[in-house]
């Protein structure tokens, strides 16, 4: 199964950052399962958008299966709001995912 967990930040209202990991397992081989490439997409294009559209340079990091990104202490406050809605967004996306494929992938939020 795969697990998303969105981290709230204790400071300020919204997510702090993310992370994502495990298999979903509905294939034998994560290169070809729906429900893995899904949340690859999404949480690849959320951190790349951080940077791009919200102009944040996300911390970010990837070993044996686990990707975390999170967002820099001293983000700005024009930034912080931006890159709430990039994560609501993505959000948004994983629980379409895990409404459709239940046992697959879990949501949670801390």
């Amino acid at each position: 199964m795969t697990k998303v967990t969105f981290h709230s930040s204790r400071k300020r209202k919204g997510f702090r950052g993310f992370t994502a990991e495990g298999h979903a397992g509905m294939t034998g081989d994560a290169e070809f399962d729906l429900v893995c490439c899904a949340v690859s997409v999404l949480t690849v294009t959320a951190a790349n958008a951080l940077e791009s559209v919200a102009g944040i340079h996300p911390v970010e990091a990837e070993a044996d299966g686990l990707v975390t990104c999170f967002l820099p202490e001293k983000t700005d406050e024009q930034a912080w709001q931006t890159a709430q809605i990039i994560f609501r967004t993505m959000e948004c996306g994983l629980d379409s995912i895990e409404n459709e494929y239940p046992g697959f992938i879990r949501i949670e939020r801390k």
